[in-house]
Order: structure tokens, then C-alpha cells, then sequence
């Protein structure tokens, strides 16, 4: 009975999240956010991917991946948040959450519920566990991205989109608008940040032009970096970005300067 249960979860996703090539009526948007924190070098770490803007009609099917830098982190577990209901009562109400993180740099998330189950509130998804286990200073993001698994057995055909639906009783299916926020993993003692490499305030691993501009719409309030970024945009040590701060890197990218 129990693998019915689950077979009949996971068939529940894989329907509903094939709809999404064909024709669905359009739900409101909601926000998967992945949380951004820092552990020491070797310690464990919790990571909260959170769910927001969850309407009245609530989440019945999700489907999606995550992906990390395997170098930086090692996963041990990936558990159902707070507002994922994963009890069945029966084989009319049947939920089913389904994390895979076998395969290095990945984690699949599916997500499938009949019944009177589904989310109907804001709140955490899934929470993520895991080990700090690169370099001192290191960085991952954690990116939340579609699975990209066939569109049916047999098929060439992927499913591209991050998937969060609900199912109405008369069959109706709703997609919602996803907007996928990544978060990160930094190691460190969670005190100064250290700068992985000076100059680079967008953190897109070149020092470039783009830099300088960033650094300067920080510094007159019309943009933001973030911790990472700080620490690299930071030439002077001075906890700020400052002119002087872009200037050195344009100085810098001129070749009046050797290093930063």
C-alpha cells in the first residue's frame, strides 16, 4: 500500500507538471527563495528554501532542481519544510515529497498531493543539510532552477520551467508564475568577510568595467552588492564603497596599476 501511495504522488506531479506544455489556466506568482548562510569550515550547515505568495486555490504539485557547488558543500539530507503536509490518509488523500541528491552539484525536488493536503500558506518548503566542506572563504550559490527531465517516457521533449501548480477538484489545473531566488553557502566563522577577489563587486569572477559601474551606483544609493561582494569592491579596507574604491579598479583595468 505504501508504494502505491507514493507511485500515486508521483503520478499526480508528473501529470500535472506535464500540463504545463499544454494548456493551463494562469494562477498568481508566487517566490521560491533560497535563504543565503554562513558555516565554518567542516561544520554543518541549514539551509530554508522557502515558498511565498501561495493564493487561495493553494499548491497541489511542484517540481523543480536545485544546484550547488559540489566543491564547496556536501548535502546529507533534504527534508519537507513546515508547510509541506506529507501524511495520506487512504488512497484518496495521498502526499508525497520526493528529494533526490545522488547525484553531486543537484538535488531534484517533486512534490504531489490528492486530497485535501495541499499548501495553503507561505512559509518553508524544504529545508536543505549539509556539511562546509571547500575552502575557508569559499562561496556556492544555490540555485533554484527547472529539473529538466522529459516531457514523458520516451520523449526528446524537456520540461523547462520551474513547476508550482494547483489541481482543482473538477480537474482543473492552475501553473503559477515562479520567480526563483537563489541563495548561498559561504564558509567561514561567520565574522569579516574575505574578499575572494579584490575588484570583482559583481562576483561574475572577471574584473571588468561592469565593476566600476556597479561600485558607483552603490555608492550614490541606486544599487547593492552583496556580503561577497562587499569585501571585494572594498580595495581600501574601509567597510564602504567609496570613489576611491572605483577608481583604483579603473586604475587598475588601465594598466596603472599591476594589482588591486
Amino acid at each position: 500500500m505504501k508504494f502505491t501511495k507514493i507511485a500515486a504522488g508521483l503520478m499526480a506531479v508528473s501529470m500535472m507538471a506535464a500540463v504545463t506544455s499544454q494548456v493551463a489556466f494562469a494562477a498568481d506568482s508566487v517566490v521560491l527563495e533560497a535563504e543565503k548562510v554562513t558555516a565554518a569550515q567542516g561544520e554543518d550547515f541549514t539551509l530554508t528554501v522557502n515558498l511565498s505568495g501561495v493564493s487561495a486555490s493553494g499548491v497541489s504539485a511542484a517540481e523543480f532542481a536545485v544546484t550547488y557547488d559540489a566543491s564547496v558543500i556536501t548535502i546529507k539530507d533534504v527534508a519537507a519544510g513546515s508547510i509541506v503536509n506529507t501524511d495520506s490518509d487512504g488512497f484518496d488523500e495521498v502526499s508525497i515529497f520526493k528529494a533526490d541528491f545522488s547525484q553531486a552539484g543537484k538535488i531534484t525536488v517533486s512534490y504531489g498531493t490528492i486530497g485535501d493536503n495541499w499548501i495553503a500558506a507561505d512559509g518553508a518548503f524544504l529545508t536543505i543539510t549539509g556539511t562546509a566542506s571547500g575552502e575557508d572563504g569559499s562561496s556556492t550559490a544555490v540555485n533554484i532552477v527547472p529539473m529538466g527531465r522529459p516531457l514523458y517516457d520516451g520523449a526528446t521533449d524537456t520540461i523547462d520551467e520551474i513547476y508550482v501548480g494547483s489541481l482543482s477538484s473538477d480537474g482543473a489545473v492552475s501553473n503559477y508564475d515562479v520567480t526563483a531566488t537563489a541563495g548561498s553557502v559561504t564558509i567561514g566563522d561567520g565574522g569579516e568577510q574575505k574578499p575572494l577577489k579584490k575588484g570583482d563587486a559583481n562576483e561574475d569572477g572577471n574584473i571588468d568595467i561592469s565593476d566600476v559601474v556597479l561600485m558607483n551606483r552603490v555608492y550614490v544609493g541606486v544599487d547593492k552588492v552583496t556580503a561577497q561582494g562587499l569585501a571585494n569592491a572594498d580595495i581600501d579596507g574601509s567597510g564602504k564603497i567609496e570613489l576611491s574604491d572605483s577608481m583604483n579598479v579603473l586604475r587598475y583595468l588601465v594598466h596603472l596599476v599591476e594589482e588591486l
